[in-house]
């Protein structure tokens, strides 16, 4: 049900300087007007492609999209949120670069619905950064992943591969499955980066539906995923 957000997510899409990349679009349920909104861009541009599920939570809906990829590298999109135009062919070209780095992350800046153009290190009243912007493997990884989430799941683009080696999203879980996921890469060896670009920015959209969900979430779900 973000419709309302949906053009704007899409719209960043369609301005990255990297033009070579495909969205599987997932709408798992809703009863507004996502449908013709999805529709609408598929309908004029064949890079967007246009699946329509039974909701089973957002793992299974991610997972659903993650069989229909075509690419070697993923990159999450919430509907509310977007990226800098920069953010696929930085990232993009740092891994082609860089072979024995497995999942590249850079900035990530949030915004409120009332003021766009804002950017804030984070969604809280304090607005204090707390990305660790670490790179590596191994305990690096691991230690500080054990204490929290580093980074939101639209920051990072990484190797196709990882999901094929290590497994996709634990439908279980209904809250932190990312944090979840990238636990499993760090575990297994994966190797990190952080790529600090201008341009190249994740961006969050803040609103009161994110905010109560957010709340619920990392209160029952800190315990499962450790």
């Amino acid at each position: 049900n973000y419709a309302q957000y949906l053009p704007e997510a899409l719209d960043s899409l369609l301005a990255q300087s990297e033009k070579d990349w495909e969205c599987i679009i997932i709408n798992n349920g809703s009863f507004d007007n996502t449908a013709d909104v999805a529709k609408n861009y598929v309908s004029k541009d064949n890079r967007f492609r246009y699946f329509e599920i039974e909701n089973k939570g957002v793992s299974n809906s991610r997972n659903f999209a993650l069989k229909q990829c075509k690419g070697f590298f993923i990159q999450f999109l919430d509907a509310d949120d977007k990226l800098e135009s920069e953010k696929l062919n930085a990232q993009l070209n740092y891994l082609r670069a860089n072979p024995q780095v497995d999942l590249v992350y850079g900035d990530a800046r949030y915004f409120r619905d009332s003021q766009p153009i804002e950017r804030r290190y984070s969604m809280h009243a304090n607005d204090k950064e707390w990305m660790p912007c670490i790179s590596g493997k191994g305990n690096t990884i691991v230690g500080i992943m054990l204490k929290r989430n580093i980074f939101p799941i639209n920051a990072p683009l990484f190797h196709k591969r990882l999901i094929d080696e290590y497994g996709a999203f634990d439908e279980t879980l209904t809250g932190l499955e990312d944090w979840d996921l990238w636990l499993r890469f760090a575990v297994n060896g994966s190797c990190f980066a952080y790529l600090n670009t201008p341009g190249a920015q994740a961006l969050i959209r803040i609103h009161a539906l994110r905010a109560r969900h957010n709340r619920k979430m990392m209160q029952s779900h800190i315990l499962p995923v450790l």
